[in-house]
């Protein structure tokens, strides 16, 4: 609603070869989750056999949570801000790119307000989430401004981190999030490379 509000919806259309453009950008990315679900993948293939509707679960809300964020975060956020900031130079595109970001991991915190999940626990997530939303505007501004293939990789880092958080085994999206330990943080630097991968200018 927002985004037809504030009349982003160009957002919405997959331009072509915003696609492969930023699923290609993103493949680094994708590579580490996958390996993340391989770390899982006993786990995965258990709750498949035993239980595929917990797996289409972890899917569905993974990719509702991929749609929404993507939709309110680079659809309209990041949208606005690479117009305020501009995009005829790097610089400039990255400083569009970057408010978004830290709004992005910041909003993550209000987990804290869960009996379940601590400060230190929401802070990791906030770190975290803060690289992936620079890896997410990258891969936005590569892609021509189209939120798909950021709704898509998205998703995949969501269903590995519910994963591995334990959501297959019967945890709640809360007890995944609250799963977390201060050595996720190792995420960081790689997130932060793969971001700087990204956004590179050639």
């Amino acid at each position: 609603g927002l985004i037809f509000l504030f009349k982003k919806n160009d957002t919405l259309r997959l331009k072509k070869g915003a696609m492969k453009e930023g699923i290609g950008a993103c493949a680094a990315l994708i590579a580490v989750e996958v390996v993340i679900l391989l770390a899982h993948a006993s786990e995965l293939a258990s709750a498949l056999a035993s239980d595929v509707g917990r797996v289409l679960i972890a899917l569905m809300y993974s990719g509702m949570v991929g749609i929404t964020e993507e939709g309110l975060f680079r659809g309209l956020i990041t949208d606005m801000s690479l117009d305020i900031s501009g995009t005829d130079t790097h610089k400039k595109a990255f400083l569009g790119i970057l408010f978004p970001a830290i709004l992005f991991g910041y909003l993550h915190l209000v987990n804290a307000l869960s009996p379940d999940i601590s400060l230190t626990i929401a802070a990791v997530q906030a770190c975290g989430a803060i690289c992936a939303g620079l890896i997410f505007g990258a891969a936005y501004f590569r892609s021509r401004r189209s939120i798909w293939p950021c709704v898509i990789v998205h998703t995949l880092v969501d269903f590995a981190g519910f994963v591995s958080g334990g959501m297959l085994a019967g945890a709640t999206d809360t007890e995944a999030i609250a799963n977390l330990s201060v050595g996720s943080l190792i995420m960081v630097p790689i997130y932060l490379l793969v971001f700087i991968y990204v956004f590179r200018k050639e």
